[in-house]
């Protein structure tokens, strides 16, 4: 932004001390340059801002991503202890079974 600056004062003390036509080139050499650092510099923040734009909607996807995969944790959860409670429920009723196996084996 002091580059701008100090090429529109280059640019009035020009305009102000000279008029022949090398200072006249001088004047849109200098006018490009400042277009061109403003068209650059319109770009840069354009950039910028999408980018920032970019991270903000990563960021909200990411913590949608992060509640999904806890629910996902939970419920695998949820479900191993489910299996672990029938798996516990059919080892005791195989035990049972076992004992009333051996009960009937040897009564024989």
């Amino acid at each position: 932004m002091c580059d701008i600056l100090i090429i529109i004062w280059f640019i009035m003390d020009q305009v102000n001390n000279f008029s022949n036509s090398e200072v006249q080139q001088n004047l849109d050499q200098a006018f490009d340059k400042l277009e061109n650092l403003l068209k650059e510099k319109l770009n840069t923040n354009n950039y910028t801002s999408k980018n920032n734009e970019t991270i903000v909607s990563l960021n909200a996807e990411n913590h949608q991503l992060n509640k999904q995969l806890l629910e996902k944790i939970n419920e695998c959860n949820n479900w191993k202890t489910t299996c672990h409670e029938v798996i516990n429920r059919l080892n005791m009723a195989i035990e049972g079974i076992r004992s009333i196996l051996n009960k009937e084996h040897i009564g024989e």
